[in-house]
């Protein structure tokens, strides 16, 4: 439900996403509905600096899909869009100053927007007739990866942060989604069917290089590189539910089991800056919450939203600007 790439056809209603079944949506609505009830001062940006690390994420608690902020806790959500288009898939980029997310603001195709961290000055970054989707910030926040199937299908393809200079990374008749940097930003993770069935991959910045990580009959995508590069945590429902694993990020191997859901979908992970934590979410209660464990052994799981609605695609990343500067961009 962390919403990585969608598998989109259009319908007369629009457009319906049905990732590798693990998504159970009958329309683009992704149940992504959600408003938190921790702390009702969704007004405001009065982030406790104690707890500097920010979560991305989104709901639809006015009935359509919104992007959101909180801190790591789940205390003070912030809604960063209010509009009648779909906002989702929200990053934040690496030095807390941007997030990207998807849309279809601009007449029902999806496209790449940016906005500040308060939510304004949005500014648009693609705009064609095809589906544009899942970007992710570079770790020096100069380059963007995306997904389009501007070409026909789902490929993977770079562009400079303002939306110039795009290239396709990917070439091939599959589906190649869900990218993600490493943190030196010399390589990215992407999950790709071309084998067959959704496997994790790597491959060189510049598209060389592409290598197969997982090989299984299930389903294996969503990859999260660490922060220390060494793992790469993804979702797979190799135990016939989707639980979170984490693998060797050079060779795929090492691969560990973080949760145990037999019953429920654990899906998203996301690595939270200080490589401590994955955040991810789970309708292991019911509905989908975004919840964090201990990103070593899955310990200490703690729900971070509860409501009755789902809340999904959780991402983070720290503070890294002074406390004056904080105070500033939060005013």
């Amino acid at each position: 439900m962390g919403f990585s790439k969608p598998d989109c056809h259009k319908t007369a209603h629009g457009i319906v996403f049905k990732k590798n079944m693990k998504r159970k949506i009958a329309s683009f609505g992704l149940a992504l509905s959600a408003a938190l009830s921790l702390v009702g001062c969704s007004g405001t940006n009065g982030f406790d600096l104690r707890f500097p690390q920010r979560v991305v994420f989104t709901s639809r608690r006015d009935g359509n899909s919104e992007i959101y902020l909180m801190d790591n806790r789940g205390i003070n959500p912030t809604r960063l869009t209010s509009n009648t288009a779909r906002d989702f898939q929200p990053k934040l980029k690496q030095d807390r100053s941007l997030i990207v997310f998807t849309s279809d603001r601009d007449g029902g195709d999806y496209d790449l927007f940016t906005m500040d961290i308060r939510g304004r000055t949005v500014t648009q970054l693609t705009r064609n007739n095809k589906l544009d989707a899942d970007p992710a910030f570079s770790p020096d926040g100069s380059q963007l990866a995306f997904v389009s199937d501007r070409d026909g299908n789902d490929e993977i393809y770079l562009m400079n942060t303002d939306g110039t200079n795009v290239r396709r990374l990917t070439s091939n008749n599959s589906r190649d989604e869900s990218p993600v940097w490493s943190p030196d930003g010399t390589k990215l993770a992407f999950s790709s069917n071309r084998d067959g069935n959704f496997e994790v991959y790597s491959m060189d910045a510049d598209g060389n290089n592409q290598k197969r990580l997982t090989n299984n009959a299930a389903s294996d995508d969503s990859p999260s590189w660490s922060p220390s590069g060494s793992q790469i945590a993804f979702a797979t429902d190799r135990n016939g539910k989707f639980n979170i694993y984490t693998m060797n990020a050079n060779d795929g191997t090492e691969v560990r089991r973080l949760t145990t859901s037999t019953t429920t979908d654990d899906d998203a992970p996301s690595y939270g800056s200080d490589g401590a934590s994955l955040y991810f979410d789970s309708n292991r209660t019911g509905n989908f919450e975004i919840y964090s464990m201990n990103a070593s052994d899955g310990t200490s799981v703690v729900r971070i939203t509860d409501i009755p609605e789902d809340d999904t695609g959780p991402h983070s990343r720290a503070v890294v600007s002074s406390t004056a500067r904080d105070r500033k961009a939060n005013r």
